[in-house]
This record gives structure tokens, C-alpha cells and sequence, in this order.
């Protein structure tokens, strides 16, 4: 099964894509089933599952929970849960999700901002939370559509040092990037049952050059136009000529992005990291 863990719909407030466009594109894609994971809320997952039918992939119900840690906030993913918890703390947050049976996925665990490890960095939580997050994270989400090597690298030791299974996720807030990067289950029910052998999830992503996601981030602050101008039209444009750039565009980092994956998941490969002054890297 082909499987998008990180999408995003017009119920979160950087994005603007309609669930019924999210579901159009997923089967499009090829996927079997995607995750709506809006920020801090459920209402995408409940307009999927209200207008899907039975030609449509399957729904996964999530949500990208912000906990309060730093500036922007620490981001968790949370899937089979249908009832938001509300929480005053990051230790409130994972104990209470714990009760609810949610998997819990560590998404862009490098990113700057929201990431895991950009708060352990700056100590805006306490080493007390950063065990209890570690100790009940299910998944740690290796690719997103706007990872750069290094941070692949990094995840992948990070999940190796903690015995984490790996999952992948496009982190999507238009339409038009779903299922860019993904990853392929024998079995959906065992992986959120957590009974999957980590052996068999593959994860996989189409690369976007260094520019292409330059232009991605703008894209997601095409918000502001809406609120400027009333204008929507705008983004929905520059999403779909993004995407064809992307699309038609080769790059470097698509080998390598390539090469790395089919390392990790060659069972007879010997993976070696080496150290270089942008942080952990696979050796070539």
C-alpha cells in the first residue's frame, strides 16, 4: 500500500487546498491512503470521510498537534484519533494522546522552527520532555517533500539510535504535492496497530532542488494574499506551475536523494556516516 502520512487541507491556516481537490489528487497519485493532518484541528478528516466514497483512497484520521515549546511550537503528529485533547504542557500532550491509543509520529524532526531537535537545540524543552517524547514516539518521519540530505542522514541515524521505524509523509498544503514523497506497507493495519516488521516499510521522494523549495515556502505564506487582497487565485496558479517545474526540472539531489533510500533499505548494505560541517551525511 502506497500511503501519504502528512497532508494538509484549507483547515489549516497556511494552506488553502479544498478535501475534495486532496482526494482527486491522492488517487491520481496512485496512493492507497493518505493521512489529513491540519494543525491543531479535525475538521479536514471529517469532510473526507463525510464526501468520500468508495473509488476514493482511504483516510487515515490525524492531526499535526503544535505543543507549546519556543516560539513557533513543537509539532507531533497524532493518527487514529477522532476527538482533539487539549493539553497544557508537552508532558499533558503525550500522556494524554498515550491514554487515546494515537500513533504518534516525530514529523521534520530536524526542521527549524517546529522540529524535535531544533527545540532540544535551543533548550526550549526540558530534558525531562525530550525523554518522554522520545520514549513514545512510534514513527519518526524520515522524508518530506522539503527535506535536504542532511536532515535525511540525521533522522535515519536518529532512528537507529533509538530502534524508531521510519515512515514518510509530503507534508502537503496544496493539492498538487501530494504523494511526493511517501512510503509503501505490506499492511496498513499492522503498521497503526504498530505490528509491522520495520523491514518491510519503504519510503520514497521525488527531490526538490534547493530553489524549488525556496519557492515552496513562499508558496505557503501565499496565505497572505488572501487576507491582503482577497486574491486565492494567485496561489492556486503559482501551486500548479511549481509543480510542473518540479516535474520538469533534473537535479542532483535527486540521485542522491535516490541513493540514500535504496541504502537504508537494502538490508545487505553497509551504511557508513561521516561527519562533515553540515552535520551527519551517508559517506559515498
Amino acid at each position: 500500500m502506497k500511503v501519504d502520512f502528512h497532508v494538509h487541507t484549507k483547515y489549516s491556516p497556511d494552506s488553502n487546498a479544498e478535501v475534495s481537490e486532496i482526494l482527486q489528487f491522492a488517487k491520481r497519485r496512485g496512493l492507497d491512503a493518505i493521512a489529513i493532518t491540519d494543525h491543531d484541528n479535525l475538521q479536514g478528516n471529517r469532510e473526507a470521510r463525510r464526501i468520500r466514497t468508495s473509488r476514493d483512497v482511504e483516510i487515515i484520521p490525524g492531526v499535526e498537534l503544535t505543543l507549546p515549546a519556543g516560539k513557533w511550537g513543537l509539532h507531533v503528529i497524532a493518527l487514529n484519533i477522532d476527538e482533539y485533547i487539549s493539553f497544557r504542557n508537552v508532558e499533558e500532550a503525550i500522556l494524554k494522546l498515550r491514554k487515546t491509543k494515537a500513533i504518534l509520529i516525530l514529523p521534520h524532526p530536524f526542521r527549524r522552527g517546529t522540529g524535535f531537535f531544533e527545540h532540544v537545540r535551543n533548550q526550549t524543552i526540558t530534558k525531562k520532555e525530550q525523554k518522554i517524547i522520545l520514549k513514545n514516539i512510534d514513527y519518526l518521519e524520515i522524508l518530506n517533500m522539503k527535506d535536504v540530505r542532511g536532515s535525511i542522514s540525521k533522522t535515519f541515524a536518529l532512528s537507529r539510535k533509538y530502534n524508531l521505524p521510519i515512515v514518510a509523509g509530503t507534508d502537503a498544503h496544496y493539492p498538487e504535492f501530494i504523494g511526493m514523497a511517501h512510503t509503501e506497507v505490506s499492511s496498513l493495519r499492522d503498521l497503526l496497530n504498530k505490528k509491522c516488521d520495520r523491514n518491510l516499510i519503504s519510503v520514497y521522494c521525488k527531490s526538490m532542488p534547493g530553489t524549488m523549495r525556496e519557492l515552496v515556502d513562499l508558496l505557503e505564506t501565499a496565505n497572505d494574499f488572501r487576507y491582503r487582497w482577497g486574491n486565492t487565485y494567485f496561489a492556486r496558479v503559482l501551486a500548479r506551475v511549481l509543480y510542473k517545474l518540479r516535474l520538469n526540472r533534473d537535479h542532483k539531489d535527486r540521485r542522491l536523494r535516490s541513493e540514500a533510500i535504496n541504502l537504508i533499505f537494502n538490508n545487505s548494505a553497509n551504511i557508513k556516516f561521516k561527519k562533515t560541517s553540515k552535520g551527519l551525511e551517508i559517506a559515498e
